[in-house]
């Protein structure tokens, strides 16, 4: 979310509400432990507690990768929020992601690769531009 300058302020969480975010603090021991207890009981999770525990279960998934990877998935998401509508549509666009149908999530990786190749700096619209004048020149040239 730092990456993207989302606000994660008292104040914002509770304008917006914490999703899909758990109640209380759960660490990997705690969670193997309500899903062993539940797998053994007849008890069923609602199903946004279950959107729950996919959104911790992802959270710890990325907190295990490497730190070049890491820093990776950080300079992505840093150049898709240079723009103003994935930073305020950051929410819905993670929950697509992670608990849409396959029609939403597609859209949405459209949506975060489309902001993604947008030039980031002056000069690297600079470079693109150059690029695409200098293609269309030798096309051009090609049929002359």
């Amino acid at each position: 979310l730092a990456a993207v300058n989302v606000r994660t302020d008292l104040i914002t969480t509770s304008e917006n509400g914490v999703g899909y975010l758990p109640l209380r603090m759960l660490n990997k021991a705690m969670m193997d432990e309500e899903i062993n207890n539940n797998n053994n009981q007849t008890i069923s999770w609602s199903p946004i507690e279950k959107k729950r525990m996919k959104t911790v279960k992802e959270m710890h998934k990325l907190y295990e990768l490497d730190n070049n990877t890491f820093g990776k998935i950080v300079s992505f998401w840093r150049r898709v929020g240079r723009w103003r509508y994935p930073r305020k549509n950051i929410g819905p666009m993670f929950y697509h992601l992670t608990h849409g149908s396959v029609l939403q999530k597609l859209i949405t990786i459209g949506k975060v690769l489309f902001f993604f190749s947008l030039p980031a700096s002056k000069t690297e619209q600079a470079i693109w531009t150059a690029l695409g004048v200098s293609y269309c020149y030798s096309l051009v040239s090609m049929k002359a």
